[in-house]
């Protein structure tokens, strides 16, 4: 949906959509992504249970967190009038071809407005935010990103006070479960544009848009039947593959402290299949442990890391090591693996 579509905004008339943001929070702090997804409802006559709104800071912060995006650029351009601070204009430009794009670089792609080499439509910058978005998910998915409870705990950090959505916490997990077993090449994209056999024509008050037939019972067919018919669709182009994220979080150590071998060996195994990182095995210096137990040895450590592996074991959290145990230095949590421990 372009930005300078123009719309009815209840109580404020005919304004560009992207103005009912603005308008929600004038009315409300936080209210502007609720407000902005009635209108679109009410426009485009389809009901939106769920909505999230999110800002450049944290688009910067996650694409960051999960080492870039690889994206593949389609054509070079250069736009001469992207926003600087202090309401100044700062050059950008992007070169043909793949390439990894950290926060601030994929930002700029994606917000670039002004572009030459036909990259300086409303439209053009809509398919770059596609590519954006799709090479994000590709990143998080591949990896298992979701998965590694310390790049959560930052992307939700992230996340804090640079986005509202009215999912609960519960919900965004079960969309991230959901999202992982989509089938990138099976998506398709329904664009509103002005293109010939397009959905919209310029309006008279310059710089709008709006529905080619004059009214937007057309476009609303189009959005109610867009799972099911091909017209006016496209196929998404091809997400190029993606680098691994680096390796971040806890230093975390598997002490095996039963008589059974290879014991510490086969649960880092079983982690590493929940991508969750294992950095030392070793068999612990007293023997038998009769009783399992997590240990978080540095205070800087995230604690979703050790609640995430007490979920994966069924071993507790423990705070006092028993006697005779130690740790290397750099081990930040440690798992005590015991003789009532269960593979």
């Amino acid at each position: 949906i372009p930005r300078d579509l123009m719309v009815n905004i209840p109580g404020h008339g005919f304004y560009k959509i992207n103005h009912a943001n603005h308008f929600g929070e004038q009315k409300q702090k936080d209210w502007g992504g609720a407000f902005a997804t009635q209108v679109i409802s009410d426009t485009l006559k389809i009901k939106i249970p769920y909505y999230v709104r999110i800002d450049f800071k944290a688009f910067e912060q996650i694409i960051n967190e999960v080492g870039g995006v690889k994206v593949d650029v389609e054509r070079s351009f250069t736009d001469a009038e992207f926003p600087a601070a202090n309401d100044l204009y700062q050059t950008v430009a992007f070169t043909k071809g793949v390439q990894t794009m950290n926060g601030t670089s994929a930002l700029s792609y994606a917000r670039s407005r002004h572009g030459n080499n036909g990259e300086g439509s409303d439209f053009a910058r809509a398919k770059r935010q596609q590519k954006i978005i799709l090479a994000l998910r590709e990143k998080v998915l591949s990896f298992g990103t979701l998965l590694n409870p310390v790049r959560i705990n930052n992307v939700m950090d992230a996340l804090e006070s640079h986005l509202t959505t009215n999912l609960e916490f519960g919900e965004l997990f079960s969309l991230a479960k959901l999202g992982r077993e989509l089938n990138t090449d099976q998506v398709t994209n329904l664009v509103f544009d002005t293109s010939s056999g397009g959905y919209l024509k310029n309006s008279n008050v310059i710089g709008m848009l709006e529905p080619r037939t004059g009214n937007f019972d057309v476009m609303a067919q189009a959005v109610a039947t867009i799972f099911t018919s091909t017209t006016g669709t496209t196929k998404v182009s091809q997400t190029p593959a993606q680098d691994a994220p680096p390796t971040t979080g806890a230093q975390i150590e598997i002490q095996n402290g039963t008589w059974n071998a290879g014991l510490a060996a086969r649960v880092k195994k079983r982690l590493a299949d929940t991508k969750i990182p294992i950095n030392t095995v070793s068999n612990s210096k007293q023997k038998p442990i009769s009783g399992s137990g997590i240990y978080v040895l540095n205070n800087k450590a995230s604690t979703g890391t050790a609640e995430a592996l007490a979920k994966e074991l069924f071993v507790p959290i423990k705070q006092t090591l028993p006697t005779g145990i130690t740790a290397a230095t750099s081990t930040d949590i440690l798992i005590l693996l015991g003789d009532d421990f269960s593979e």
